[in-house]
């Protein structure tokens, strides 16, 4: 008879979508499993083609108090009005980014 061996689940922290192209058609749902990924802790949107919409879609959808970091570096077409709004998204009480 085979013993039953205990599976470890190891939970995933990173998402690293770095070099890919996140669209206006893959935003949305893309938010929408970030919103409700409860162990990622860090976000690699590098270079990821973001728009001030697209990057909105998801910035709004993440849970504040489980990711602690966010690389959205090399994405050219965010503009000062994303990141004020990313400015006061990270000050608002309960968030954990840095």
């Amino acid at each position: 008879m085979l013993g039953l061996l205990p599976l470890k689940s190891h939970a995933i922290n990173t998402v690293d979508c770095h070099d890919s192209v996140i669209n206006e058609l893959y935003a949305k749902p893309f938010a929408e499993a970030i919103g409700s990924a409860k162990y990622v802790t860090f976000l690699n949107l590098r270079n990821t083609n973001l728009t001030d919409g697209t990057a909105n879609a998801i910035i709004s959808k993440i849970d504040r108090s489980v990711i602690t970091h966010i690389d959205l570096s090399e994405n050219p077409a965010l503009t000062p009005a994303f990141y004020k709004y990313l400015c006061e998204f990270i000050t608002e009480v309960g968030t954990n980014l840095q």
